[in-house]
């Protein structure tokens, strides 16, 4: 059996008691730091069962397999509690206010259906539409390196309107409620927020940035930001005056509405950018929904 070398272990262990506050009992802890060993250790399945086998538990003498299930499936503890501590462990060695914060989706292919929030849906990440899971990830930059911050799995409607489904999956009951994935990207953006991350600016890819809901929510939360778009769009050096063309006898009557004349279309291009008050940064547009009347 491959085991990890002494000095990496001691530092697991260093870096898990981090966490004992929201494990709880010490056995939780013990075993939280069994599961990244394994989590560490050479194979390509990270299931229970195969990551049972690759790792060392000195002295004991049960069964590792059921142990991990327990800790992993049944055991109560405050996960929140442990993914706000690991954003503190990490803040203090990569945080700064040059930092940024990504916002994109992660994909998880999968061959069956009992996955939360597993079904036939695309995913960048796999390059396709497949069985999967989709989550909603947000990723720190900072000079001095980065790391992961958030991620929440995106539940499609096929789960949200079977409630008994959701339930059977342990789904808790605070996240069953629809949501499309704009939506998770503000929650988790507001929660690292309030936790009091520095960041600069936000930046996401088209798949976010085409929504008008999601560029609002960045703009009334003040952020930053730039976030592809389509690149047909056109951006405006401010804010336009809309009108609809004068009726014509016979014809029927007109409903596009358009941007009334004398209002210069600045670009059209793949990015838009937020405000960015030390570069005086001029502002487009597509943060104020310029493309489209409200």
């Amino acid at each position: 059996m491959v085991e990890l070398e002494a000095d990496v272990l001691e530092r697991l262990e260093d870096y898990v008691a981090e966490f004992a506050g929201g494990f709880g009992y010490i056995t939780r802890t013990r075993w939280a730091g069994i599961y990244l060993q394994g989590l560490f250790l050479d194979g390509e399945r990270k299931s229970i069962e195969p990551l049972s086998r690759r790792v060392s538990v000195p002295g004991w003498r049960g069964d590792t397999e059921q142990a991990l299930q327990q800790f992993v499936n049944q055991s109560v503890w405050d996960e929140q509690a442990v993914l706000q501590t690991y954003r503190r462990v990490m803040g203090e060695a990569f945080d700064d206010p040059e930092g940024i914060v990504v916002i994109d989706d992660t994909g998880f292919a999968k061959k069956g259906r009992h996955s939360v929030g597993v079904t036939r849906q695309y995913s960048g990440t796999l390059g396709k539409t497949d069985n999967c899971q989709v989550a909603v990830s947000l990723h720190y930059a900072a000079p001095k390196g980065d790391y992961p911050l958030a991620l929440r799995l995106f539940l499609p409607e096929s789960w949200t309107i079977q409630p008994d489904r959701m339930d059977a999956a342990r789904v808790p009951l605070a996240h069953q409620a629809s949501r499309t994935k704009n939506q998770i990207a503000l929650e988790l953006l507001d929660q690292v927020h309030t936790e009091g991350l520095p960041y600069q600016a936000v930046v996401a890819d088209a798949g976010y940035g085409l929504s008008v809901d999601f560029r609002r929510g960045l703009d009334e939360r003040g952020v930053v930001y730039v976030v592809g778009i389509a690149g047909n769009e056109a951006v405006l050096t401010e804010l336009p005056t809309w009108s609809v063309k004068a009726e014509v006898e016979g014809a029927w009557p007109p409903t596009k509405t358009l941007v009334s004349a004398g209002r210069r279309r600045a670009a059209g291009g793949g990015q838009a950018a937020g405000r960015d008050a030390r570069a005086h940064a001029i502002q487009l547009a597509t943060r104020h929904q310029a493309t489209t009347p409200s």
